[in-house]
């Protein structure tokens, strides 16, 4: 997965980050999360990660990216999130 390397012009007060393992759901159309890391309060530098894990289904029917994995950080200079990132990482078909 995947965490900040630097920040400028200086690392934030706190941090958290988490990673997601999503399933598409053909029937309603939407992504829903199968796997979660535990969360990370840690801030750069150095480089940080998490990791989730997962052991997926087969299924003919299913589209054929029907997995993803997401990083999901939130970032504070103060009090409240300043901002929240959220990257598409990979998409892949249980084999």
């Amino acid at each position: 997965m995947g965490g900040i390397k630097s920040c400028t012009p200086h690392a934030p007060f706190s941090c958290n980050s988490e990673s997601e393992i999503e399933w598409y759901n053909p029937g309603p159309g939407r992504w829903l999360t199968v796997a979660q890391s535990g969360r990370q309060y840690k801030c750069p530098p150095p480089y940080r990660t998490t990791t989730a894990a997962y052991t997926c289904e087969y299924r003919s029917t299913d589209p054929l990216y029907s997995y993803r994995t997401r990083e999901i950080g939130s970032i504070y200079y103060g009090e409240t999130a300043s901002a929240d990132v959220s990257g598409k990482i990979l998409e892949a078909r249980c084999l």
